[in-house]
């Protein structure tokens, strides 16, 4: 008899930890998660950096357009 045909107990080979807590669901741990991005407003200051490096990265292509249509000499 080989050892794929010897019987073999599978019981205690698959013990795992809860995944969840009990009193939880799958649906309550998203809602919880995702509350956090879907429900806080964007800060005011996020909006002004952004405009900043906006135009500076808008400033950057400028100077390079002009580096490539008029040469460096």
């Amino acid at each position: 008899m080989s050892k794929v045909d010897e019987p073999h107990d599978d019981e205690g080979m698959h013990l795992t930890a809860p995944v969840i807590e009990p009193g939880h669901t799958f649906a309550s741990v998203t809602d919880k998660i995702s509350s956090l991005a879907l429900k806080r407003r964007t800060p005011l200051g996020w909006f002004i950096g952004f405009a900043i490096s906006f135009a500076l990265a808008q400033v950057l292509l400028l100077t390079i357009a002009y580096l490539v249509t008029t040469g460096i000499g």
